[in-house]
């Protein structure tokens, strides 16, 4: 499973656009074992917050598959993966 990090910048029913750190957008469609819904990925765009998408690559697809997408503090999780305490 692979892990993207960003904003959120675009919603169309179970599919989304995200924008990472450095400004490159990738394409995600909601898995449908996904814990979430697409109205919830409309909060998270109207929000603005950070997100985390663990998603699997979809070879010859326009768009990779999201299993979870989840608010986060990006400044804590890279604390948190250098071992430091936030």
């Amino acid at each position: 499973m692979h892990t993207s990090h960003g904003v959120i910048t675009l919603v169309q029913e179970h599919r989304f656009q995200l924008m990472n750190d450095a400004g490159g957008h990738a394409l995600f469609v909601l898995a449908h074992d996904a814990p979430l819904e697409w109205q919830d990925l409309t909060r998270l765009q109207l929000a603005g917050q950070p997100v985390r998408v663990s998603h699997e690559p979809a070879p010859r697809r326009i768009a990779a598959i999201a299993h979870d997408v989840v608010a986060s503090d990006r400044v804590t999780e890279q604390s948190e993966q250098a071992g430091e305490c936030p």
